[in-house]
């Protein structure tokens, strides 16, 4: 008798469990649309890279706030196209409009404005090697009897792409050698690749001296015929110099749904870097997903992280004045003279995603070597 005789009966059950029945489905109904707007919600956006693998520990900002899941959390999906060319492949890419943001070395994007490709804007830096607020040095790898400079007369150099100023290593070299009564003509310029391959080809006997990223030092030993020299950066070049820059075509910003992508894109590296630079175990961590960490010792470790960390850009490598700086004393008379008149900061650089960036997540005020400055002050 209970449920009958408290007055419920079979057609009061029936209403009860088809009350259950529609609420349980709408329920359903409102996860599947969530669902279906969180898919909605996400972005996606194709990343040129300049290297052809795994990434060197210095450009590895991108591929790790993929795989460390900073991309995921800004509901983000990226595509990465690899090259082997370096810079030269990745602006190649973005100016034939076939990806939506390209990483390279500063000159290249410039330097392909300057040729025409006008659409090109720079947004921002991950990597930069301003050694006069890191107070890093100029890091090298030899043969045991390079000990100097001047012990470099005669012997042949190593470059990712050749003695041209798009290359930033030739660049730096170049200045290396004039500022201690060398020119061109005193060495032998040849390419050898990656900063792998140089490696290896230093190592192998065919070449004398390169630049190999601090990850690779443990090899550059004596008993390989090789070892790690430093120097006191020179002249301009010790300045703000824009390494690893972002760059994108005005078309692909101009169009919301990919200004929203970048604008995920600046917003997942940026916090990835202030985490690697800040955090020797978070770094370590990225680290250890692209190179054999097997060799590795604690020291080697604190070595890579205490120069790589003061590389890279937490607060997105844009300062105006020392643009404008590097601009009018290095780019134009010395990396590419046939770009006055062709190209001006105003045309190129865009500020807004940095700001937009800061505005929300604010500045990282213990990055003192990537102090930002975004309002141009008399910028050509």
């Amino acid at each position: 008798m209970g449920l009958l005789a408290d007055g419920y009966g079979l057609g009061g059950l029936m209403i009860g469990f088809r009350t259950l029945f529609l609420w349980l489905w709408s329920v359903l109904l409102m996860n599947g649309a969530f669902s279906a707007a969180n898919a909605e919600n996400r972005y996606q956006l194709s990343i040129a890279l300049p290297f052809p693998g795994n990434p060197p520990i210095c450009c590895m900002a991108i591929p790790a706030a993929k795989d460390l899941g900073y991309y995921d959390r800004q509901g983000l999906d990226v595509e990465f196209v690899n090259v082997g060319t370096a810079s030269t492949g990745t602006v190649q890419l973005l100016a034939a409009k076939r990806i939506d943001v390209g990483t390279a070395a500063v000159a290249a994007g410039f330097g392909a404005f300057a040729a025409g490709a006008k659409d090109i804007r720079f947004f921002g830096a991950e990597l930069n090697n301003n050694f006069t607020l890191s107070g890093l040095k100029w890091v090298y790898a030899a043969k045991t009897e390079i000990n100097s400079v001047q012990d470099l007369k005669g012997k042949t150099i190593g470059l990712p792409a050749g003695p041209n100023p798009t290359d930033p290593v030739y660049v730096q070299i170049s200045a290396l050698l004039a500022d201690n009564g060398l020119s061109d003509r005193d060495v032998r310029w040849t390419v050898a690749g990656t900063q792998a391959l140089r490696a290896q080809a230093l190592m192998a006997g065919r070449i004398d001296f390169t630049q190999v990223p601090m990850e690779l030092s443990y090899l550059m030993t004596p008993e390989n015929g090789v070892h790690m020299v430093s120097f006191e950066p020179v002249g301009a070049s010790k300045g703000w110099t824009g390494c690893q820059c972002w760059f994108a075509n005005e078309s692909v910003l101009n169009d919301p749904e990919k200004r929203e992508a970048v604008q995920r894109f600046v917003n997942g590296t940026i916090l990835a870097m202030r985490d690697m630079a800040h955090d020797r175990e978070i770094f370590t961590k990225a680290m250890s997903l692209y190179i054999d960490m097997s060799r590795k010792t604690p020291e080697s470790i604190d070595a890579v992280w205490n120069y790589e960390r003061l590389r890279m850009q937490p607060n997105g490598g844009v300062n105006l004045e020392h643009m404008q700086r590097w601009f009018e004393s290095v780019y134009l008379p010395d990396i590419n003279p046939r770009a006055k008149g062709r190209l001006t900061l105003k045309e190129i650089v865009d500020t807004s995603f940095l700001e937009t960036f800061h505005a929300k997540y604010g500045t990282d005020e213990e990055a003192y070597w990537d102090p930002p400055h975004f309002a141009p002050q008399n910028t050509p």
